[in-house]
Order: structure tokens, then sequence, then C-alpha cells
């Protein structure tokens, strides 16, 4: 936990002893000892010949008393001593004296450290007959069990996760962080359920803001499940609420991305009472170039509303940085550094066959296993032996590596599965392919996860990896799992310390974020991270890269540095507005502009911040340039900051060219949407925004780089006709069965060998290959293509339409249909209560009777019971409504 500097006069016995017990080599050779003796066994499965029983008593002992120490490394220390003592039991390597007075200190040490996930495993096999736990300590477990009991008393708080929750209600401003075993989501979720219940949060609203999409569903449906109770509260992910839901819900948990909480900002229809920013690190992550929106989103809403604001992070040694950016109290901060779940860490090296591992000894070197057998094996097999049967997560940088691994791994034998897995199969068969290779390898007791898949079949795979009766304890992963999914695993093996699709590696930070989901907090005492090189392209300095280390210190461009520091920071805004090109990488490319046009709006509104503070005293002439520019546009800053994403002089050529236009390119009504159509509006933004310029650099990009005339308008119309029967509403499915058919008539796959993603070869409609080709090409074009960077353009367009013609000759706003995936205004406002695009096309299509709709064809009531009990209707639109709706809205 968070502690301040004590001298040695003040220290208490305890912290005194703590010290004394650290730096005596009994101690050192003991913990050293103990942990060889885990390590060769997870390598090996051999049992010691060392009689535990002599480590097993002193290390008690001292774990005993450093659990008492005022000193988080001391209270961290007597866990580790514990965790690893559990572990040899987890390996058969104890007696049963050893392991009836293992469980007693356990109880006695964890009553003290306030440790309640690890005391509830304890008691599920309690085995600590014969021995006596202090009187003392089972008063001062059960002082704190009345204590420290969550808003709902439905479970306790450990000590760290208290005095979060305590401070987090006192203060308005308040930013911590600390080790994934923390459970930070969990403190934060129960103090949002005890916040939507106060009177002041009627007519109002919270925001939990969350770095990807993959988060969004995610979290949203844990806040469903968590507020079922709270009749006056709704969860929703889209910033329009209907109607229908305001009368129900009094107030509303919004869980949104950046993007989508700067749209809401621009049309607010509550008032935000709490702004939540979950893996806040993303605000100032380097070489990431959408952390501009998460600042410019925060900025907005603080400066907007009175609003309490909350900051959680990962382990960092300076989470009131986050505060300083946005110009708040720097005292409601704190550090935890204690994990309630220990790591043993190993580097596993095929290239030269040695097997190694790190003490918890962050001063240690690397030790080294001898005689390891199982480094002569193949990789799969090795890591199936090392897993021993429990859940396993397996981390590769990119979606085919994932798959291919998955594929590689699985082999060809099926297992025996669950029900549970039997129907995701067949849903994965009706809704993405039924040669989808994930149908393969669940068949064999694995799965593979990314975040190309659909955000139903994700959960579904996250689903049945939890469970322990599915025969699924495999699952290969991108870094998905990086942006705060929660799914920990008792072992993380990874397979490369690259991250994305590039060939840069791991920060320190994002690193500790995936290897922190070794081990479960109500599960587990200790996790296994195992990094395995297998090619000569991996792990170039695993001695820096692995160990444990003290938190990391993060830093930002804005907050307040060394004179010289961040200066091209804002010398790269300057060239932006001055319509200058920007050296460095793409990030920093489009990180500059969206500065650019945040820095723009904030000038417009008269905002001060640390941002034009900066870019004023570090730029030459910096406010005149920013007034110069003001006055140059034609087009409205406010128009322009709707858009962060593209860069201001961009939207205002635009501006200017539709202006000047006799007649600019609108699509006027649903009736007018064609393929035709929406080429014309593809072609346009493709000429207006100059796409060869802007979508033309980088491998996500709409087209190749340097790509000719011919290739370039082929692509065009391939955007054309996945946006447009995206938008006509066709499933995934349908989509996928449609691009196949088009290779099978055309003869002609692209990318399908690997390496040039435009590389042509002829289409063989019975490979299995070539199928998951098109399924995976399709996924990613839908998700990153149709779903993300062709809206952006979209809605500039349309903003800048409204701006010229008005509202009424703007035509359709494209993004709005694409967002949903239909042109249906129904199956739109159904979406916007909480339902699947599926769910929701399926309940307009097949039960219209259950919804009443006002003149102005608005839903003005739903029949949930007609609905719940329609069995014409699937299972997962069912589902769905009591999930959403409960009895509230018949």
């Amino acid at each position: 936990m968070g502690e301040g500097m004590m001298s040695k006069d003040t220290e208490t016995v305890a912290t005194r002893l703590g010290r004394i017990i650290l730096a005596r080599p009994d101690y050192v050779d003991l913990v050293q000892r103990t942990e060889a003796i885990v390590a060769e066994y997870f390598l090996t499965h051999k049992i010691t010949d060392e009689p535990l029983h002599r480590l097993i008593a002193p290390g008690l002992r001292f774990a005993d008393i450093l659990s008492h120490s005022d000193k988080a490394e001391h209270r961290e220390r007597a866990y580790a001593l514990i965790a690893m003592f559990q572990e040899l039991k987890e390996q058969q390597q104890l007696d049963a004296e050893s392991i009836q007075r293992l469980e007693a200190f356990s109880i006695a040490v964890f009553s003290v450290l306030g440790n309640f996930p690890g005391l509830r495993k304890l008691e599920e096999s309690d085995e600590s007959d014969g021995y006596q736990v202090p009187a003392e300590r089972l008063f001062a477990r059960g002082f704190k069990e009345f204590h420290q009991r969550t808003s709902d008393r439905s479970s306790v708080l450990t000590d760290a996760q208290y005095e979060i929750a305590t401070t987090m209600e006192s203060v308005d401003f308040y930013s911590f962080s600390g080790p994934t075993s923390l459970g930070k989501s969990f403190v934060i979720k129960n103090f949002l359920k005890a916040e939507v219940q106060k009177p002041q949060l009627a007519d109002a609203c919270v925001i939990f803001l969350v770095p990807t999409n993959a988060l969004v569903a995610q979290t949203a449906n844990d806040l469903r499940k968590l507020l079922e109770g709270l009749p006056t509260v709704n969860v929703a992910i889209y910033p329009d609420q209907p109607e229908i839901m305001k009368r129900l819900f009094a107030t509303t948990v919004f869980v949104f991305t950046p993007e989508r909480l700067i749209r809401f900002l621009n049309a607010p229809n509550r008032s935000i009472k709490l702004l939540i920013v979950d893996e806040a690190h993303k605000i100032v992550a380097e070489n990431d170039s959408r952390s501009p929106l998460f600042y410019y989103a925060i900025d907005e809403t603080v400066r907007s509303f009175a609003t309490k604001l909350i900051f959680s992070s990962p382990s960092l040694s300076n989470p009131e940085l986050f505060l300083e950016l946005f110009g708040k109290s720097t005292g409601g901060s704190m550090v935890v550094r204690e994990r309630t779940v220990t790591q043993q860490r190993f580097y596993v090296d095929f290239i030269d066959r040695e097997a190694s591992y790190f003490s918890s000894d962050l001063e240690s070197e690397r030790i080294l296993v001898e005689s390891v057998e199982q480094m002569s094996w193949a990789p799969e097999e090795a890591v199936k032996f090392w897993a021993n049967g429990a859940k396993s997560l397996v981390y590769a940088n990119t979606p085919s590596k994932v798959v291919s691994h998955a594929l590689s791994f699985a082999g060809e034998e099926n297992v025996e599965i669950s029900q549970q897995v039997h129907r995701l199969i067949e849903r994965i068969g009706r809704e993405i392919h039924p040669q989808y290779y994930l149908i393969d390898v669940l068949k064999r007791g694995v799965a593979f996860h990314h975040g190309k898949m659909p955000v139903a079949i994700r959960e579904d795979i996250e689903s049945v990896f939890k469970s322990e009766a599915s025969g699924i304890d495999f699952l290969f992963c991108t870094s998905t799992l990086l942006e705060g999914v929660n799914l920990p695993a008792k072992n993380i093996f990874i397979l490369t310390d690259k991250y994305g699709g590039g060939r840069s590696s791991f920060g320190k930070l994002d690193f500790e974020n995936l290897a922190g989901r070794a081990g479960r907090l109500t599960e587990d005492f200790q996790g296994n991270v195992i990094c395995i090189r297998a090619d000569d392209e991996t792990w170039k300095d695993p001695d820096l890269q692995i160990p444990i280390t003290s938190p990391t210190e993060v830093t930002s461009f804005m907050v307040p540095p060394p004179k010289s520091k961040g200066r091209k920071n804002y010398t790269d805004i300057a060239k932006v507005l001055q319509g200058r090109s920007v050296s460095g990488t793409r990030s920093d490319q489009q990180s500059a502009e969206k500065y650019a046009t945040i820095l723009l709006a904030q000038t417009e509104k008269s905002h001060a911040s640390l941002l034009s503070q900066n870019f004023n005293e570090k730029v030459k002439d910096g406010s005149k340039l920013l007034k110069e520019v003001n006055d140059s546009l034609e087009v409205s800053v406010d128009t322009v900051r709707r858009s962060p994403e593209i860069e201001p002089l961009t939207q205002d050529r635009v501006y200017r060219l539709l202006k000047n236009s006799a007649d600019p390119y609108v699509i006027s009504s649903v009736e007018e949407i064609s393929f035709d159509s929406i080429l014309g509006m593809l072609d346009t933004l493709n000429r207006v925004y100059d796409w060869k310029d802007k979508e033309s650099s980088g491998s996500r990009d709409l087209f190749r780089k340097n790509a000719d005339d011919a290739e370039r308008v082929r692509r065009l119309r391939y955007w054309a006709t996945l946006t447009h029967q995206w938008i006509k509403g066709l499933p995934v499915s349908a989509l996928i069965s449609r691009s196949i058919a088009y290779a099978e008539k055309s003869g002609v796959i692209y990318g399908a060998g690997g390496g040039n993603p435009y590389q042509r070869s002829v289409f063989d409609p019975n490979s299995k290959v070539h199928i998951n080709h098109i399924i995976d090409e399709t996924l990613s074009n839908l998700e990153y293509g149709v779903g993300f960077r062709i809206p952006i353009y979209l809605k500039s367009y349309y903003d800048i339409c409204v701006s010229l013609l008005g509202e009424e000759n703007a035509g359709l706003d494209l993004s709005v249909l694409i967002e949903f995936g239909t042109t249906s205004p129904v199956g739109i406002e159904l979406q916007q209560i909480g339902y699947t695009r599926d769910s929701a096309s399926e309940l307009w299509r097949k039960g219209p009777q259950h919804l009443q709709l006002s003149v102005e064809g608005k839903i003005a009531h739903l029949n949930v019971e007609a609905i719940t009990l329609d069995q014409n209707l699937s299972d997962e639109l069912r589902e769905e409504t009591i999930h959403l709706l409960g009895p509230r809205a018949s």
C-alpha cells in the first residue's frame, strides 16, 4: 500500500524485525532454495529429495513476523513465502504435518494482511487440524470482515482495496495504480454501485471510459450484472439514449471509448456526475495515436461538468501525473505495490536449449536449471507438459500468428468438451462460417481470441475458457488482453516480446500488464509467466525485459519537465498548423494532427490548459500562429473539433471545396442507398480528403502504398461493396459467404500466401487455408476499415455539409448507419437500448408485435414478458431482453 518515509526511531518493532529478517543470510538462502525447488518441479515435475519441513518451519515464522510490518515490501515478502509453500502443497511435495502447519499459519498471516480472497480459498479445503489460529488473529480478521465489507455487504475488501475505496469516497479527484492482481476493477465497480444509488445521480449519468471497443461490451455486461438489482439504473454503450430508456431509468452508466465520449459531449443528454478512467496510462502512451483523444475527451468533460474524476492504472510509480495533467489536486493519489497473487517467471530458450527462472529478489540474476529434458522436445509438447492441466493463456502478437500457433498446438485429436462448447461451435458455424479454424481447435480443447472477431463470439470464448468443466484449457490470444480484458489464468506463455504487428518490443509497462494475467485472485496463490524463445528474432534482452521490477514511471510532454523536454511535440503541432510535413513515425504524425485540432478548439474557447501554455512557451510566436490559423479557417472550429482525428487544414480544404461545388455529393434518403451511391460517396471522400496520401502509407490503411490507379479503383469498389452490404443489415456470415463466392467466381485471391497482402494467386474453393484467409480478411476489414476508418471521414464530411447546407439538406449521416449496421430506425433504437445488432434485427423481423411505436416511429413500449415467452425467438435474444430490461418495461 501507499506509505511514507519512516525513520528507524519511529518504526514499529515488527518493521524493525522485518528489516533484520530480509538482511539475514538464512532467510535469503531459504527463499532461494524454495524458489529453486518450486521452479524445478514446474519445469521437470521431479519431486525434491530435500526435507522440506526444514524450510517450512522457519519460513512460516518469517512470514508471520513480516506480515505485521508497516512496510509494503515486508508484507509482500510475507505473502510470497506463504504462496511458495502453497505451491509446494499443490505440487504434492509436502507431508501431512507440514500441510496442517502451513494452513494454520496461512490463515493467521492472511488475516493480518487482510487478504480475504486468499482466506476464502484456504477455507475451501481447511487442512489446519491440529494447529490453533491465535484468538487475536481471529478477532482482527472479524473486525476487518465487518468494517471492510463492500457497499452491498456481499464481499470483503482487502486492506489495499479498502484504503483505495475509503479515499475514493472522500475526495473529488483521485488516481491510483497497482498490479493486475490488486483487483482494481472490483474496487471501482463496488464504488460505482454505491454512487449510482445516491439521490444526486437522478437524471444524471456516470461515464466509464475504456481504451478499446473490445472492452466496451465486456465492461457493459459486467456492470449490468453488478447493477441488475437496481431498477432505476441502466448501462448503455451509445451516446444517444432513446426516450423510453430515459423514462424507465433515472440514472445511466455509459461505457465509452474516447471517440464515443467526444460524440456524447457534442450533445449531452444527461449531466455527468462521475468519470471513471480505466487503463489511464493510455492517456500518455507513447506510439499510440489515440492518446490525444483520451486527453481531449477527459479535458472537455471536466471543463463542461462538475464531475468527480477517478483514474485507475497498472503499476505506475506516479499516478498523480493524471491529476496534474488536468489541473486537479495531486493529494488524492495512491500507489499499491503489494501483490495478492505472486508470480514465478521463467525464460525457456529452445534455440540454446536452456531453461531458467528469475528470483523474487529484484537484484538477483537469472538462474539456470540443469537437465531439463523438455528443452529437447517440440515447444508445443513442452507447453502442454508445463501447463499440467491448468488454465493457460498463450500470447502471440498478431491474429494470424495466434491462429497458426493454435492450429499447430491443437493437433488432430478431438477431446471431450462440454455442451457449452458444442453450443459455441454451432453458433460460430451459424454466425461466421462452418469452416472457420476456431471450430477445429475448439473440438481439440483449444481456443483463440483476437480483436477482429465479433464481440459476441469473443465473449463466449472467454466464458468457456473460464469454465472449469468446458474442456478448453488453452487460449491463444493477442494483446487484446493488454487492454484490460479480465481473463486471468494460472499460466501465461509468452511466445514473443513483440507488441502488435510491428517489430517493436514491449515497453515494460505493457509487458507487466500482460504478464499480470498469470495468477487468478480468487483461484491461485501463485501464477507462472513463461517466456519462450523459439526463433532468433525474439527476446533480445530477457534479463531486462522479464523480471518483476518496481512500478514504472510514466511521463507526458505536457507535465512539467526540464525545459527542453517535449519541444518536438510542440514543434510538430506547429508544423501541422502551418501545413508542413511532420517527421517521425506515422503515430507521431497522427498524434500531432490530433493535438493541433485540440489546441485550436481550446484556443477558440479561451480554455487555458497545459497544452496551450506549453505550446506558447516552446513555439516562437505560438499564440500568434494560433490566431492566424483560427482567422484563416473558413470552416468553424466547432465543426473541426467534432472530428479531432482529421487535422484542421484538411477539414478547411474540404469545406472550401464543398462550398465552391455547385452540388455537393450527398445521399438524401435510405431509398437512395445502393452500391453505386455508396461508391460515389467513397469516391468523393477519396478525392476531397486525399486518401492517396492519408490512407496509403500504413499496413492497415484503406489502400496499399504505391498502388496504381487500377488497383485503387478495384479497392474502392471492394470497400463500397462491404460498406453497402453492412449498412443494408446483412449478417457477418452472409458477408463472408459473399466474399468467398466472389473469390470463387473471379478465381482470384489476394495475400493468401502470407507476406504481401496484395499478392494475387488462384483461388481454390476446396482449400481451408483460402477460405479462412477470406474469413479473416472480411472480419478485419469490417472491424477496422468499415467500422473505424471510413466512418471518421463520413462523420467529418456530414458535419461540414451540415454547416454549409443545413441539416435538412446535408443528407444521411452514413457514419451512424455504419455504426449500427442497419438502415432501420427501429433497429438502431433497439441497439441503443442495448441489444446486439443480430438480436435487434431478429426482434424487429420476428417479433414486431412485442413493440409499440409512437406516431413519430419511436419505441414507446416493449413487452418484455411476451418477448421472453416467445418460443419463435432465439435463446440469445430472450436472455438479452431479461438482462437489459427485466420486468421494468412490461
